[in-house]
Parts: C-alpha cells; sequence; structure tokens
C-alpha cells in the first residue's frame, strides 16, 4: 500500500498541472453551452455544481475548495465530463496533450524539486540551479526530450506512460533483474483509476515520476556534457588559486 501524502512539497507544478486541466475542461464546457437550445445549467453536466464551478474557475482563481489539492477533479466528475463534455477518455480530462504544456512542466518541476529537502542532494552533481539553466538544458536536448531515439525512449514517450498510470522499473524476476512495467499509484484510493493517473494521490505521483524517470533521464543525457563543465569548473579554480599563489609569493 503506497503512503498517500498529505502535504503538497510542489505547489506550483501541481498549479501548473490543474491550470491546463481547469483550462481544457472550461473550453470544452463553453462549447456544450453555446450548443445548448435552451439556457445550459451545470447541473445537466454534473450534480455537484460546486465541485464543477470550481474546477471551470480555478484557472484564473487559483483556488481549491476546502484547500484539497489531491481533489480538484473527482474521478466521479472526470466520468461525466467524458459523458457530457465530449472528452475522448479519462486521460484527457486529467492531461490532455502533454506536449501543449511539457517544456513549462519540467523546467517547473526541475527547479521546484531544488526546493525540496528530498531531491536538494541531486543538484550537487547536476548544473541545472537557475530557470536559465533549466531552459538551456531543454533547448540543448530538446530532440531526446520529445523524439524516440533507436534504442531509447524520449522523456515524453516515458511521461505519456506516467499519466497512464505506467512505468518502466528493474524488478526481480527470480535470480535475476528485468525490466517491468508497474503502477504509479496502487495506493487503492477511492479517486484511483486503472485507465489514467487521477489527480488523489499527485505528490506521490511526482516523487514517482522524478525518481523513475526524470532524474535518470537528466543523467544518461547530460553525463558527458556535466563532466565536461566539472571540468571546466576545476581548471578555473586551479588557475585563481595558482594566480593567489602567485600574489602572496610577490608580497
Amino acid at each position: 500500500m503506497v503512503k498517500v501524502v498529505k502535504e503538497n512539497p510542489y505547489p506550483k507544478t501541481t498549479q501548473l498541472i490543474y491550470s491546463q486541466a481547469s483550462e481544457r475542461i472550461a473550453e470544452k464546457y463553453n462549447a456544450w453551452a453555446e450548443r445548448q437550445p435552451k439556457r445550459p445549467a451545470k447541473v445537466d453536466v454534473y450534480s455537484d455544481t460546486k465541485l464543477l464551478t470550481n474546477v471551470l474557475e480555478y484557472h484564473t482563481t487559483k483556488k481549491i475548495n476546502e484547500g484539497n489539492y489531491s481533489k480538484l477533479v473527482s474521478l466521479d466528475l472526470a466520468k461525466a465530463l467524458v459523458t457530457n463534455l465530449g472528452f475522448k477518455d479519462l486521460n484527457e480530462v486529467y492531461w490532455g496533450d502533454p506536449e501543449i504544456y511539457f517544456e513549462d512542466y519540467i523546467v517547473t518541476l526541475l527547479l521546484e524539486m531544488q526546493e525540496s529537502k528530498d531531491y536538494s542532494r541531486y543538484f550537487w552533481d547536476i548544473p541545472l540551479s537557475t530557470k536559465e539553466d533549466v531552459e538551456k538544458f531543454y533547448k540543448n536536448y530538446k530532440d531526446e526530450i520529445l523524439d524516440d531515439g533507436e534504442s531509447s525512449r524520449s522523456l515524453v514517450s516515458s511521461f505519456i506512460d506516467f499519466i497512464y498510470n505506467v512505468h518502466e522499473s528493474l524488478e526481480p524476476v527470480g535470480e535475476v533483474f528485468e525490466f517491468q512495467d508497474v503502477k504509479v499509484d496502487n495506493s487503492g484510493l477511492k479517486n484511483i483509476s486503472s485507465e489514467t493517473l487521477t489527480f488523489e494521490n499527485l505528490p506521490h505521483s511526482l516523487d514517482v515520476l522524478i525518481n523513475e524517470v526524470l532524474l535518470p533521464f537528466i543523467y544518461n543525457v547530460g553525463f558527458d556534457d556535466f563532466n565536461q563543465l566539472f571540468d571546466q569548473e576545476d581548471q578555473k579554480k586551479h588557475i585563481v588559486s595558482k594566480i593567489k599563489i602567485k600574489k602572496t609569493n610577490k608580497k
């Protein structure tokens, strides 16, 4: 059983995800409302109109009823949106097209990770401490991030697996380890879906993405460049030290 995280260590990333979902749902709702022969009523879309209104307005208000960040879109509401507003499936309700917001998502998450004590230690080895660093990394490795290679998967492909509640993990099989598809969220909570990753246990889900997908990808594609940067920094420090020694000797 997955431990449910009650605090949200990624408020900016969560806000980005929820704002995207809110905009998608509001767009579908407005299109639906225009097609109605009579004055549209929210209750015709979902019985809990307070919850629906909260979702429709979130991208402008950035507020969630009762501060419950994990239930902006409950599973029952998402199912009603598929039925009544013409969403293709639950995944479209929750996540839409990742390529629309993927750069903002990765930049935001990488920066926010560094504010968490759980991940700060990784950034002693990865030179991605500023927004400029992260945006440059994304630009330099855009092909690897967005396009699958002959022997490697892109970051966005792994993210698409993630939003369908699946990630690849090295698991014991007999006496050896093999890569297996495992669930991102198997907490068994009420609003969990086998079809897609919901928002119910999002902080834990983001931890899985970071540990199993994002950090391994960054180390894999940037290893040589990171080492080169470290070597350059060491050389600079060595030169500065020699200059200081020379100045001291002159005195």
